[in-house]
Order: structure tokens, then sequence, then C-alpha cells
């Protein structure tokens, strides 16, 4: 990855504090990078997307192309916009997740250290606020892939899963087993975020009555 060299959208829409996190992130892989700021301002920027699928399908696309095309000037095109586009999406775990694959399989994706320093660091922030035990001290997502990682680290199965409004916020409450003692308990997880961003789009998913997260 090359930074210096990436080219954010400078329009009315562009969020620079983001911007810089994900710079800053790239730049230096500093021990205390604040992956709860870069978490918290990418809800912030006009290319939000709590699910992926759109973002995860384009990289695909764009990874095809650098690895098959036999056209140099088509390669590096496609090289330089897939760069762009996981910049863009640095706080979609999923989409660094999917960035690891690939910087797995070719170098010419990525640095496989660093976007394996970001996964971890954002999976670590997801887990470090709350316990999920209870409403209050409910975990907080702000995309539905950070809710199935969270369960997996947490090292559970999922039962049974109701939604709950409470005064204009949003949780999912998972009946859950542990799968090494097969106790089961309760977990509450805020999906507030995302499921106010999708339920402004309630169109695109037939309404919001009952409207339930999916879990990836």
């Amino acid at each position: 990855m090359r930074p210096s060299q990436m080219h954010f959208d400078r329009s009315h829409t562009a969020n620079p504090y983001y911007d810089h996190a994900v710079r800053q992130a790239m730049l230096y892989m500093r021990h205390d990078f604040r992956f709860n700021k870069l978490r918290m301002l990418y809800p912030d920027t006009s290319q939000y997307d709590p699910i992926g699928d759109d973002v995860i399908d384009y990289m695909q696309k764009l990874a095809f192309t650098v690895q098959r095309s036999e056209d140099p000037e088509e390669k590096e095109k496609a090289l330089d916009q897939y760069r762009n586009l996981i910049m863009l999406h640095m706080g979609n775990i999923r989409v660094v997740a999917q960035a690891l694959s690939f910087a797995k399989l070719d170098s010419v994706f990525g640095s496989q250290r660093f976007f394996a320093w970001m996964r971890k660091g954002l999976v670590g922030d997801i887990m470090r606020v709350g316990d999920g035990k209870t409403i209050d001290s409910a975990y907080n997502v702000i995309t539905l892939s950070e809710e199935t990682v969270l369960i997996g680290q947490l090292g559970f199965r999922v039962l049974d899963t109701q939604s709950v409004d409470s005064d204009g916020l949003f949780y999912n409450m998972h009946e859950i087993e542990d799968i090494r003692t097969g106790q089961k308990s309760m977990l509450y997880v805020n999906t507030t975020r995302p499921l106010r961003f999708l339920r402004t789009k309630s169109a695109e998913f037939g309404g919001v009555n009952g409207f339930l997260i999916p879990r990836q």
C-alpha cells in the first residue's frame, strides 16, 4: 500500500478526520493507534456501508482484473482503484478481513502484516467496551460483520435472536451457548448505528416492521 499516492474524495461529503486516521494507521502502525476513533469515524463518512456486500464484490472484481489482465495499464488502474477502495472502508472489519486474504494470496494487494494488525486492532476495540450481559453493558457494533466476529471471538453459538427497540436505541438479544462448556446465557449487542442507517434505506429492504439485522 502506498498511502502517499492514494487520492481520497475531496468533495463536500469527504471526512478529513477519517482520511487522516487511515493514513496514520498505514504509515506508522503505532502500538497506541486509536482503533476506536477509526471505528467511530467510519459511520460518519459518505461511503459508510454496514453490510459491505457491494464493496466486497467490487474488491473481488478488481482483484480478478489485477491478476488476470494482460494489459499493464488496465492492471495498474484496477490496482489503484482496489487500494483506494480499501482505504475508504478501512473501518469495516469485513473489508479488512477480505484485504488480508488477498494480501496472503499475493503481496501486490498489500502488506499481510498490516492487515493482520488492523484486523486484530479492530477486533480488540469491538470487545473492549461492555460485557454483553445486560442492555446497559451491551457490546456496540458499527457493521453487521462486527457482531459475527464478536460472537465468534467470544466462543459462542447463537441459538435464537430477538431484536429490541428501547427508547430509540436498537439491540439484538442473543440466546447463546458456550461452545466449550455448553452453558447457555444471553448476549446483548447494541446495533443502533447500523440499524438506524439501514432503516433510512428501508425501501431497499422491504420495510422496517420487525426488521432484524441479519448475521453474516
